[in-house]
């Protein structure tokens, strides 16, 4: 009997605690959402100043482009996807013609050197010398694969898209921004940094050094009044996914206003109201295995939609050669997760975006 008394005071005492770390979650996210200050006053300080934003052809670089050109910023807007560039300055052009908009294609995949060098050539002949605003929209999540049938070259293709192009960009702004006497830079880092993503391991594991990067310089860039953030969003319906809308997936224009309106909260911010419930729930009390297993639910409904689907070629989207993997691909995506809405929206494909 005495034992069970201790065991009943034991259990009680820790329902207590599990119960007071849900509200405090839960709470916190009330406040993240609706009680803590917006970013208005501070973005105000840039209108006039250049930003320059890669990836900005499409998804969610577009959309960035479009609200700082409706705060008064002057734009560059950097992409491979050069009709995608000249349509959208036309644009903007048109909505803004106050907004200075220069556009240039730029290939993040090519040599470290080639980058900047191309980079230091085009503000030279555009004369601009000051940065105000960097924003990092380029990148991505390469196909599905299993890790022991990735090859070397994809490995390194997604580290080099997803990190080393990002802090060659950082670093190359960082004295345009000092000379312009403040700085903001946002960089896209994602809640798989936290989780994980199964079957895109390179994509999840650079977006968590994005993530802790960002912790990492942020006091040393204070110095010179630069401020850095890294969102770290759920799922968001670009060109990337094959994702469906729903209550926890954000359309781009949605979390790109969320995102300039808590971009002053860095070094890390989940700015989405639905992003920032579900990392809440998920990761804070469900735990990130949980979290872990719901992505990876997610991602073999959309590895299993892609190894059904062809290529111009007639070839398979997705080639998944061991049958062990196949039928794992199989047994996840029949399942149902609470966490993602993964209907699949035929007219997106996944593939490579921006810069």
């Amino acid at each position: 009997m005495v034992l069970l008394s201790y065991l009943a005071a034991f259990f009680s005492a820790f329902g207590a605690i599990f119960f007071v770390y849900c509200a405090f979650n839960i709470a916190r996210w009330i406040y993240d959402v609706f009680l803590a200050s917006s970013s208005d006053a501070y973005l105000a300080a840039f209108k006039g100043d250049w930003a320059l934003i890669t990836g900005a052809a499409g998804g969610i670089g577009r959309c960035f482009a479009e609200q700082l050109a409706a705060r008064g910023l002057h734009l560059i807007l950097a992409d491979i996807n050069e009709a995608g560039l000249e349509e959208l300055r036309g644009l903007l052009a048109g909505r803004f013609p106050a907004v200075s908009i220069k556009t240039m294609r730029l290939d993040l995949m090519g040599e470290a050197a080639a980058i900047e060098a191309n980079l230091k050539i085009f503000m030279q002949d555009h004369g601009i010398n000051k940065i105000g605003v960097l924003l990092c929209c380029a990148g991505g999540v390469g196909r599905y694969a299993v890790v022991n049938e990735r090859p070397t070259s994809a490995v390194y293709r997604d580290v080099q898209y997803n990190v080393s192009s990002t802090l060659l960009c950082c670093s190359f702004v960082i004295p345009y921004m000092k000379h312009n006497g403040r700085g903001l830079i946002m960089l896209m880092s994602s809640m798989s940094a936290l989780s994980g993503m199964p079957g895109s391991p390179e994509y999840s594991g650079g977006k968590a050094f994005l993530r802790l990067w960002s912790f990492s310089v942020e006091e040393e860039l204070k110095i010179d009044n630069i401020l850095i953030t890294a969102f770290t969003p759920g799922f968001i319906t670009t060109p990337l996914t094959q994702y469906a809308r729903g209550l926890l997936v954000a359309e781009p224009e949605s979390f790109v206003r969320w995102a300039l309106h808590k971009c002053h909260r860095g070094p890390v911010c989940n700015p989405h109201p639905g992003h920032a419930l579900q990392e809440a729930l998920g990761v804070n009390i469900l735990g990130i295995r949980s979290m872990r297993k719901a992505a990876e639910i997610a991602a073999c409904k959309m590895a299993k939609r892609m190894m059904a689907s062809k290529k111009e070629d007639g070839s398979p989207s997705l080639l998944v050669e061991r049958q062990e993997a196949k039928d794992h691909i199989e047994k996840m995506a029949s399942k149902r997760t609470a966490l993602f809405d993964t209907a699949a929206r035929p007219e997106l494909s996944v593939g490579r975006v921006g810069g």
